[in-house]
């Protein structure tokens, strides 16, 4: 029998609308609110601010130029995304999985990346300052040349292959990093799980046995750091180095300073003397003291 044309209109139209609906709500699953623009550009891209975008699954997708400021993107996958240029600052990205995502020039201000996965991904030139959480991170074999990470914390961070050539690293708190960088700009090493270098935050660090020569300590701050053994910082520059509350052992010799037990002289980088006895709890012994 015939089915009437109106029916079969009626069923196609039917169709057509259930469809829409399905690929719809496919689409509202996937990114839930956030509209991912397609071919994205400068002036026409992704714009999700201050949402809640949390285990979202982003993996691959082009997100160049996108705006995340504010958003939270907690344990979200955002593996093999492009994240070119891409604003997010004040996001919180703790526990996402960004491997081998490309990231270059993206802005990264004051984000949380506690314990995100960012082995192999491209940030070259990213801003990643403003005391941006980076503690517990995985940064292995991450490209990070020319990257701004001033003030960036990196506690027990991987940073294994990682390469920092030309980074900003200014006032970065760097304590019990995992692993050894490719490279690291002029006058920074990573020392017993420390950055250390010009500016760098030492708080409370210890370095025992430690080769901290020709390194530039400049403007470092080292208050209540304590210098044990064998280390030496010959040909290692100090000026402006916060030193309050700092140790150093008998046998510590740093540009031409000694000292021990037997009478002799502690001078600290700075040029003054040090302290025999400083927080040994018995006078005139040491460790000395700057």
């Amino acid at each position: 029998m015939a089915v009437p044309r109106s029916a079969t209109i009626g069923a196609s139209t039917l169709a057509l609308a259930a469809g829409g609906l399905l690929a719809s709500g496919a689409h509202a699953s996937d990114v839930r609110d956030c509209r991912i623009v397609t071919s994205p550009t400068a002036a026409r891209h992704t714009t999700c601010r201050n949402m809640d975008l949390r285990r979202i699954n982003l993996a691959g997708r082009n997100l160049r130029f996108a705006d995340f400021r504010g958003s939270s993107l907690q344990r979200a996958n955002l593996s093999g995304a492009n994240l070119y240029r891409a604003r997010l600052q004040l996001a919180n990205l703790s526990g996402a999985r960004m491997v081998r995502v490309r990231a270059a020039g993206a802005r990264m201000t004051a984000a949380g990346l506690t314990r995100a996965n960012l082995k192999g991904a491209n940030l070259t030139r990213a801003r990643m300052d403003g005391t941006i959480m980076l503690t517990r991170a995985d940064l292995t074999d991450a490209n990070l040349t020319r990257a701004n990470l001033g003030g960036a914390l990196m506690l027990r961070t991987t940073v294994d292959g990682a390469d920092f050539t030309g980074a900003r690293l200014t006032n970065v708190a760097g304590a019990n990093v995992t692993g050894v960088p490719r490279a690291v700009p002029a006058g920074w090493r990573v020392v017993q799980g420390w950055f250390a270098g010009p500016t760098a935050n030492m708080w409370g660090a210890t370095f025992t046995d430690a080769d901290l020569s020709g390194l530039n300590l400049s403007g470092s701050v080292l208050i209540y750091a304590s210098f044990l053994g064998n280390t030496t910082l010959r040909g290692t520059p100090m000026s402006g180095a916060a030193l309050t509350g700092s140790t150093w052992s008998w046998d510590f010799s740093a540009n031409g300073g000694a000292g021990g037990p037997d009478g002799g002289t502690v001078t600290c980088p700075d040029g003054s003397p040090a302290t025999p006895g400083y927080n040994s709890g018995v006078p005139g012994v040491g460790p000395f003291g700057c």
